[in-house]
C-alpha cells in the first residue's frame, strides 16, 4: 500500500496539486484496503486521511489502519472543507467522474479561497498495472472461472430457461468461493444469441441452437469475466462457420498482442481477421477492456485506444459475430502481458467448437 501512495504522491505533484480527494470506492480499496462503502480520502504529500463516519471507526481499524481518521458527524463537505483548510491548501483535485455536481458547487462555496481542479484516471492508470499479490488473486479467480464454465456444460440441456441457467452459474459461483457474480450474468441462446449483451430471459433453450455464456467473479474483490458460445446438438453451417473465424480472431490476438502495441493495434489484430472475412459490420464492439478491481477498466482495447500494453497489464480478447434473428458468437478470455512481453491467458477453459 505504502508504494501505492508513493506513486500517487508523485502523480499528484506533477499535476501541481497540494492534495487529492478520492471518492471512487475501488481507488480506495486500492491504497488502503478499506471496504467501507462511505468515505472520501484527501491524500496530501504527508498527510493520508478519511473522512467518514461511525459506521467503519472498527473496520478501519484493521482494514486502514496508518490512515487518519475524521469523523464529519453527518457533515461530510463541512468536515471536508475544514480539513482543506487546516492544511492550507490551495490547488485540489477531484475525481471528475465521481463527485456530483452538487457536492462539487456545495465544496467551492464552503472554500473560495482552494482552487477544485478535475482529475481524470490518476489512480487508474496506476492500477493498470497489477502486482504479485493481484497476479495471485486474479489467477484464482480465472481457475473458479473455468471450473464454473465446466459445471454449466454439466447441466445445460433443451428444456431450461436462460433464467434458470444463469441462477444456477451465479449460485454455484458463491459455492465455490466466490463473493458475487461480476455482473448480470447473460444466457442467449438461439436467435437471442445475436444479442452482444442479451441477458437471460424466460426463453426455453432448445436442441439445434447456439448459447452464448458471459459471466465472471469476484473473489477477494478482483474481477474475472469470461465467454463461450457452444451447441445444443447440430446448428445452420453459417453459424458454425462464424464460430471458426471468431475462434481464429480469438487466437490472433493472444497469440500476437505484445508489449509496446497500443490497445488499438490489438483491436485490429482480430477485428481485420473478421473484416477481411465479410463479417465486419456484424462486429461492433470493442476487442476487450481490462480487468482488476472493476470489470472494465484501463487499458481498453478497442479502436480509439491509444494506451501502450505493458508487462502486468491484464485485460479481455472477446471478439464476435452477431447474425440478427439468427444467432451470433463471441469468445472471450482474461489475459495478461507476462515479463518477456507476450501474452498469456488466465482463463483456460477449451475454445474448440462445443457440441453437445
Amino acid at each position: 500500500m505504502e508504494q501505492r501512495l508513493a506513486d500517487l504522491r508523485a502523480k499528484i505533484q506533477a499535476e501541481n496539486l497540494d492534495g487529492l480527494l478520492i471518492s471512487n470506492k475501488e481507488n480506495r480499496f486500492y491504497l488502503s484496503g478499506f471496504t467501507g462503502s462511505s468515505a472520501v480520502f484527501l491524500i496530501t504529500p504527508t498527510k493520508k486521511w478519511i473522512i467518514t463516519d461511525f459506521r467503519y471507526f472498527e473496520q478501519l481499524k484493521t482494514e486502514a489502519p496508518d490512515f487518519e481518521v475524521i469523523d464529519h458527524h453527518g457533515e461530510s463537505l463541512l468536515a471536508l472543507a475544514r480539513a482543506i483548510q487546516e492544511l492550507g491548501l490551495q490547488q485540489v483535485g477531484f475525481e471528475q467522474s465521481y463527485l456530483n455536481a452538487g457536492d462539487y458547487l456545495a465544496l467551492r462555496k464552503l472554500i473560495p479561497d482552494t482552487s477544485l481542479v478535475p482529475t481524470s484516471n490518476l489512480i487508474e492508470s496506476l492500477r493498470m498495472i497489477k502486482d504479485e499479490q493481484e497476479l495471485a488473486i486474479m489467477e484464482k479467480a480465472a481457475q473458479l472461472t473455468d471450473r464454473t464454465f465446466d459445471y454449466f456444460l454439466s447441466f445445460i440441456q433443451p428444456g431450461m430457461t436462460e433464467q434458470a441457467a444463469a441462477a444456477k452459474v451465479d449460485h454455484y459461483m458463491r459455492e465455490i468461493g466466490g463473493s458475487a457474480s461480476a455482473f448480470e450474468t447473460i444466457v442467449a441462446s438461439g436467435w437471442r444469441s445475436a444479442l452482444p449483451h442479451g441477458h437471460a430471459s424466460d426463453k426455453v433453450i432448445q436442441e439445434h441452437e447456439l448459447i452464448t455464456l458471459d459471466f465472471g467473479i469476484v473473489y477477494q474483490r478482483y474481477y474475472s469475466d469470461m465467454t463461450r458460445t457452444i451447441s445444443l446438438g447440430t446448428v445452420d453451417t453459417e453459424l458454425q462457420h462464424i464460430y471458426q473465424l471468431v475462434k481464429e480472431a480469438h487466437d490472433i490476438g493472444i497469440s500476437q498482442a505484445h508489449s509496446g502495441m497500443t490497445g488499438k493495434e490489438v483491436d485490429a489484430l482480430c477485428r481485420d481477421h473478421i473484416t477481411k472475412n465479410g463479417y465486419g459490420s456484424s462486429f461492433g464492439h470493442g476487442t476487450g477492456h481490462g480487468i482488476g478491481l472493476s470489470c472494465h477498466e484501463y487499458p481498453s482495447i478497442n479502436q480509439q485506444a491509444e494506451i501502450c500494453l505493458q508487462p502486468n497489464m491484464f485485460f479481455t480478447v472477446e471478439p464476435g459475430i452477431y447474425l440478427p434473428n439468427k444467432g451470433g458468437v463471441r469468445i472471450e478470455d482474461d489475459v495478461r502481458v507476462l515479463a518477456d512481453g507476450t501474452v498469456g491467458s488466465l482463463t483456460k477453459s477449451k475454445t474448440e467448437w462445443v457440441e453437445l
